[in-house]
């Protein structure tokens, strides 16, 4: 064919081949230039996890799995080319633009390790039941050698709350994790574990208690576990009066949903749901007598004060649940200790010997056991 017979001349296809290179090579020239690059907060931030880390030429050499995954996080123009993903993703092809992220029925979005836990892909096995008996039951004998009573609390996933809301697909496999766990402790130690599923479940009738476009439950589902909680501790501590119930007034907020922004979909997608305020000033507040005392500890620690100092002191090791649980905690206690930690490996025998707690609540989400 010649040239003057080709479809719209050959100026037009010598600017399709131009525009091409220059698509190719866009990122490249980005990477170079340092313009739209994600930083370590950005991919913190939005992706939930800390950013790969770029290795020394001789590991590049012997490891490019390594050299690619970072090479991946620090690309040019990294940030409209997700977002540009998400917004094809979803409005042309109806999924999920990552694979960390499933789309649900209704807008609803979950978190993908959840899913494999859902479908109980990995039981946990006997050697695991027993490490867990009796690290968990060695921990509870040493604080009952202090005066000090133990709680493991597991906050549930969001697809054991609202399985409802999975997509039609996906089917329930093996046991949970959670059962096993439950079942063991019971049979094998006597450790008090809150498991609050049941009335969690109950409680959909009170509102929707997790939000659509984030992992965690919502103020009023923290509400009903602060509620189970205090139910569970108030038999051991009889003598003490505890604050009466707070009433809460309800405000809508718009919901920066962590499930959202790791899908880069902060234009596409919105969710407004209610933060409860209570309508009478809470006695609680924060303090900061911890910063000296813990030094370099203190970025896992808060701690707060009520106005009741005769209230038992709670140390609690706690995943990012508990910050929604937090405010609803903070006023049944006269002194509560916050310490972060994503499962039940997390716990600080020197924290208990500054702090002298009366009670230690272990929380850990479902999907982390």
């Amino acid at each position: 064919m010649t040239n003057e017979n080709m479809p719209f001349g050959k100026t037009f296809h010598l600017a399709v081949c131009a525009l091409f290179v220059g698509l190719v090579c866009t990122p490249m020239i980005g990477t170079v230039a340092r313009i739209g690059v994600s930083t370590p907060e950005d991919i913190r931030q939005t992706e939930l996890r800390r950013i790969h880390p770029m290795p020394d030429l001789i590991a590049r050499l012997m490891c490019r799995p390594r050299y690619v995954a970072a090479f991946n996080d620090r690309y040019g123009f990294r940030k409209p080319l997700l977002a540009l993903n998400a917004r094809l993703s979803l409005n042309c092809l109806n999924e999920s633009p990552t694979p960390a992220v499933t789309v649900g029925r209704d807008g609803w979005l979950f978190y993908c390790d959840e899913i494999s836990y859902y479908r109980g892909v990995r039981p946990l096995t006997t050697v695991e039941l027993n490490e867990y008996a009796h690290r968990l039951e060695s921990r509870r004998k040493w604080l009952a050698s202090r005066g000090c009573r133990y709680l493991l609390v597991v906050a549930p996933n969001k697809s054991s709350i609202y399985p409802e809301q999975l997509p039609p697909m996906l089917g329930r496999g093996g046991v949970r994790r959670l059962d096993q766990l439950a079942q063991y402790l019971k049979a094998n130690t006597s450790v008090s574990l809150l498991d609050l599923r049941p009335a969690l479940t109950q409680a959909k009738a009170r509102g929707q208690l997790f939000y659509k476009t984030d992992t965690h439950w919502n103020d009023l589902g923290a509400c009903v576990a602060a509620e189970q909680i205090d139910a569970a501790i108030r038999p051991w501590y009889k003598d003490v009066r505890f604050p009466s119930a707070i009433q809460y007034r309800h405000q809508p907020i718009d919901v920066d949903g962590d499930l959202r922004r790791m899908m880069f979909a902060k234009d596409l997608i919105s969710e407004t749901a209610y933060r409860l305020s209570p309508v009478v000033p809470t006695t609680a507040h924060r303090v900061n007598d911890y910063l000296q005392t813990y030094g370099d500890r203190s970025h896992d620690l808060f701690a707060t004060q009520s106005s009741n100092t005769a209230l038992p002191r709670l140390v609690m090791f706690r995943d990012s649940f508990t910050i929604a649980l937090q405010p609803y905690l903070s006023e049944r206690y006269g002194r509560a200790v916050f310490c972060y930690g994503r499962d039940t490996n997390a716990f600080d025998d020197k924290l208990i010997a500054i702090e002298r707690p009366s009670l230690v609540i272990q929380e850990v989400v479902e999907r982390n056991l």
